[in-house]
């Protein structure tokens, strides 16, 4: 399984990062239009596989979905077809650029607090402060000051807390 749903966000060069498909005859890759085209509304299946798996794969997507809303299959046919996938995928890689510089610079200037190992794509980082405090005092003083809801990462959610949480 190979999820491609951050391919076309990369921040260091304006190369794609290559696609899994094909690779192996087992492998399943998948991907959506949420992330590099920025089109959450648009829910496809983004399932990529060899076509000796093709027949079985769709007929469990069919098992769990019957048909995707045609509104979003017209956009999503808008959002892949050129040039206006070059334009979401260019929107996309300046809005995580220029977001990283400022937090960057924002980091820099705080050196002493935090760190970041920068991504090499995705608007994601993951920030280690250097702090004689636990995540989750942490996580509730930004909440209580800024108004900013973070998670704490000392919270672990496993399958049976993700399933209570659904019923």
């Amino acid at each position: 399984m190979a999820d491609e749903v951050y391919r076309g966000t990369e921040r260091l060069t304006e190369v794609e990062t290559p696609s899994f498909y094909g690779r192996y005859d087992r492998l399943v890759a998948t991907n959506s239009l949420s992330k590099a085209y920025v089109s959450p509304v648009c829910v496809l299946d983004g399932s990529s596989v060899r076509s000796r798996q093709s027949r079985s794969a769709w007929r469990r997507h069919e098992y769990l979905a019957i048909s995707v809303g045609s509104a979003d299959m017209f956009f999503a046919e808008l959002a892949l077809a050129e040039p206006m996938r070059s334009w979401l995928i260019g929107r996309t890689r300046r809005v995580i650029r220029e977001g990283y510089a400022r937090l960057d610079t924002w980091i820099q200037r705080h050196k002493s607090l935090v760190s970041i190992v920068p991504p090499e794509s995705t608007a994601l980082g993951f920030l280690r402060y250097h702090l004689d405090l636990s995540s989750s005092a942490l996580a509730e003083t930004i909440r209580q000051r800024a108004n900013v809801l973070v998670a704490p990462g000392t919270i672990s959610v496993s399958t049976t807390t993700c399933a209570s949480l659904m019923d």
